[in-house]
């Protein structure tokens, strides 16, 4: 049996609006069925905390000193209209 899904995998022009799309299971896989609508805009709702656990995660590894340095060299540079520390 043949993967039409990885034999073709684009199925649109980028040059138009998409028209038609691979159909996924419950668990994002191609179901082989092509259907000729668009697909949905949805998005998936991030973990609560999730962004707070990547941050936290960074400052362990870095520790407390380059995030200050990272925020001072932001704020110097936000400050000199973009051109660098000062």
């Amino acid at each position: 049996m043949s993967d039409a899904f990885f034999e073709q995998p684009i199925l649109n022009s980028p040059y138009a609006a998409p028209a038609r799309h691979w159909e996924l299971d419950a668990d994002g896989q191609p179901t082989q069925q092509i259907i000729d609508t668009r697909r949905k805009a949805g998005r998936k709702k991030a973990k609560k905390g999730a962004s707070h656990q990547i941050q936290r995660s960074w400052v362990i590894r870095h520790g407390r000193a380059a995030v200050d340095e990272a925020a001072g060299a932001f704020f110097v540079s936000a400050c000199a209209g973009g051109e660098g520390r000062a």
